[in-house]
């Protein structure tokens, strides 16, 4: 669920559940209007969870970040992420983005 400004709320939502729960309804708050509304939502949706459920939404949005990231990469320099280094994968990424931006 990401924002038109790019902003991934439901990972905004998931992280700040786990990490700093106290503090995220006042960072949302600072979001603008219609993604203010979108993210309180769906905080709203997911405040019941327990922790290990939001851990495992949390991990399983990750893969399906990398998974789109790895596709994505691999359409434009027809390159299989996976044989780059993964000391380097960061940095490519960096470079790659800054090249089609």
């Amino acid at each position: 669920m990401n924002s038109a400004g790019g902003l991934n709320i439901e990972a905004v939502c998931y992280l700040g559940l786990l990490r700093c729960p106290e503090q995220l309804e006042r960072a949302l708050a600072l979001l603008q209007e219609p993604v203010r509304t979108e993210a309180v939502t769906f905080l709203t949706s997911i405040k019941g969870l327990s922790r290990e459920e939001l851990s495992r939404r949390w991990s399983t949005l990750r893969v399906e970040e990398y998974s789109a990231l790895r596709q994505e990469v691999q359409r434009r320099c027809d390159i299989c992420i996976d044989q780059i280094p993964p000391s380097l994968r960061e940095q490519w990424i960096n470079w790659l983005t800054g090249q089609h931006e």
